[in-house]
């Protein structure tokens, strides 16, 4: 015989939670370490929401914009999506790989936004 509890969970309906993506930097990819900003919203979110993070180390807006649509490729559509970009951009000029001038970030991000 079933056990009474499991007959009561079978009448019980499930809607998965919405999905909150982290897309950023190594600031990003590092936010789900103990007491980082991406693990206090997994804390915060608990049973609510699932907690995506994407983020890469060393990546800038334009590299971003180019990596975005295979990220989103490879999921279900997320409810949120928070976007941390720029820490890299404003490297240093000399930084050939990293640095993005403000007016192609400004135009990076709402590429990516939009």
């Amino acid at each position: 015989a079933e056990p009474q509890n499991m007959s009561c969970a079978s009448n019980i309906t499930f809607n998965p939670p919405p999905t909150f993506m982290l897309f950023g930097d190594s600031i990003t990819q590092f936010s789900l370490s103990t007491q980082g900003w991406g693990h206090q919203l997994q804390m915060r979110y608990e049973r609510k929401a699932d907690i995506i993070c994407r983020g890469f180390s060393g990546y800038n807006s334009r590299m971003a914009k180019h990596m975005l649509p295979r990220v989103l490729s490879q999921m279900t559509v997320p409810s949120l999506v928070v976007i941390f970009f720029g820490a890299n951009d404003a490297a240093v000029e000399d930084s050939v790989l990293q640095h993005v001038p403000v007016d192609e970030y400004g135009e990076n991000v709402q590429e990516i936004v939009g």
